[in-house]
């Protein structure tokens, strides 16, 4: 996502109103004040497990099958093989 991360902060910042408190709106984690700073640190920090700028996670419903886990570590952009010694 590094790429398109600053295109993804100015969409999210096409709906400020989401994001600010007002008296007139109930107190949320969306409209914290650090909300959006933290989800760009997030990115960021997520991008350092792998090698890239920014990075976000992807959920999935079930185990992801592997046939051969140290293949898949090697393959790895970034310090991940280097972490393990791969």
């Amino acid at each position: 996502m590094s790429d398109v991360a600053d295109v993804k902060r100015r969409a999210i910042a096409c709906h400020r109103s989401q994001f600010h408190r007002s008296a007139d709106r109930p107190v949320t984690g969306l409209n914290d004040p650090a909300f959006l700073s933290a989800r760009s640190e997030r990115t960021r920090w997520l991008g350092t497990l792998i090698g890239v700028a920014e990075a976000e996670p992807y959920m999935v419903r079930g185990p992801i099958p592997v046939a051969d886990p140290v293949a898949l570590f090697r393959s790895a952009p970034g310090p991940v093989g280097r972490v393990w010694g791969l």
